[in-house]
């Protein structure tokens, strides 16, 4: 089902470039029963002055996910605050700025939504510097005026009852799905609400996702570094010592392009080590299976089968607690982690020793090697991980346990 409303989708859009957010606690004033409501409270909370709440409207993956939207709603607000004072203190460069994004998003062979905005398609071929500068200079004085150029050409469509997509001229805003719409299930007595749904888990935003405390406590750092900017920014347009939108675009650039370059730095090399992690883990895996099936091979059996699928959980599991330190070490220390180049004694060593680290001795040995002994080593291990103590028969008793509840 299609419907259509009074709206701004390039709102929506603005919501994906700056992305972020504290609680909405006010849901009467916002209500999100339906994919209409959601987008008309995207509006009516910009509006409202109440920009702060935006990511309120965005379904958190996580807790770590939410606290991010919420420090992040702090920029937001504040971003809001400097689009009010660059309207009083430069109206004329903010009606020439919409005039013209008005007149371009009006031709349908012209720039994209996003340049005809910030007027600066043609700018970017020939000057990406200068381009970058006015570029954000507009975002920063005006981020929230996409309201007022494509009011009226926006429209929601139903896939099923628990997800939805925003249309634009009935062409999907998003293509792909980028963003979709989803029904959310409240806590408790709370009723389930619409949200923007973030792609996190399939690429490419999945690939930059943060896998880690560490990653997390990077972004809010640049959340940091964008948030106090915009601080100074407003300081300094309402002294009157930023003149221009232009003025103010460079000043940003001046404040954020070193920070943000250590920022993504710090992120990259996280995002290496975490690539680096998982091409380990796939190589480490695929080492252990083989090895397994070898000592399957060459030592049949009783048990044979059964433990053997439980030595490999095991092996597998001392290697998970190791793998990621072996992605952080250098280069020339990696290099004896190359498990498919280990001799069958090399790998036999490594793994023996971690699971004796963690205690769990093995005789792997030709002369020693038994299936049914590897399992009872295993049962006492896990027997003595969970606290659990095991009593034989007591002195002139049948030496058969007696049952306890449960059993």
């Amino acid at each position: 089902m299609k419907t259509c409303m009074s709206a701004s989708p390039l709102l929506v859009a603005a919501l994906l470039f700056v992305l972020g957010g504290v609680g909405c606690s006010e849901e009467a004033a916002y209500p999100r029963s339906t994919p209409d409501e959601l987008v008309q409270s995207t509006v009516e909370m910009v509006k409202a002055g109440d920009a702060r709440m935006l990511p309120d409207l965005i379904n958190a993956d996580d807790e770590r996910m939410r606290r991010f939207l919420d420090r992040m709603g702090i920029l937001l607000g504040n971003l809001q605050g400097l689009g009010d004072i660059t309207a009083q203190k430069f109206p004329d460069e903010i009606a020439a700025l919409r005039a013209r994004a008005l007149e371009a998003a009006e031709d349908p062979g012209g720039a994209s939504l996003f340049e005809s905005f910030m007027g600066a398609g043609d700018l970017f071929r020939e000057d990406p510097g200068l381009a970058f500068q006015t570029t954000l200079g507009q975002i920063l004085t005006d981020p929230y005026g996409w309201i007022e150029i494509t009011e009226g050409r926006l429209s929601t469509i139903s896939d099923n009852e628990e997800a939805a997509r925003v249309l634009l001229d009935d062409r999907d805003l998003f293509p792909g799905g980028v963003i979709s719409l989803r029904l959310v299930d409240g806590e408790g007595e709370e009723p389930a609400l619409w949200h923007y749904q973030l792609p996190t888990h399939i690429p490419p935003l999945s690939i930059v996702m943060p896998r880690s405390d560490e990653m997390w406590e990077i972004l809010d750092h640049m959340v940091a570094v964008l948030n106090n900017t915009i601080v100074d920014l407003i300081e300094d347009t309402q002294a009157g010592r930023l003149k221009s939108l232009e003025a103010i675009g460079k000043e940003a650039q001046d404040k954020t392009v070193v920070p943000l370059v250590m920022v993504g730095a710090a992120y990259a090399r996280q995002m290496e080590a975490w690539n680096r992690y998982d091409d380990i883990r796939k190589a480490y895996s695929d080492r252990v299976r083989l090895w397994v099936v070898a000592k399957r091979m060459a030592h049949k059996g009783e048990g044979a089968r059964e433990v053997s699928r439980r030595l490999q959980r095991v092996i597998g599991g001392a290697g998970e607690d190791r793998l990621f330190d072996i992605a952080w070490k250098p280069r020339s220390e990696r290099r004896k982690y190359r498990f498919k180049e280990m001799s069958d004694e090399e790998f036999d060593a490594m793994v023996l020793g971690w699971l004796e680290e963690d205690g769990l001795t093995l005789d792997l040995s030709e002369d020693a090697f038994a299936w049914t002994a590897i399992g009872e080593a295993i049962d006492r291990w896990h027997a003595t991980e969970l606290g659990i103590e095991r009593l034989g028969p007591l002195p002139g008793s049948p030496a058969t346990p007696i049952p306890v509840s449960g059993e």
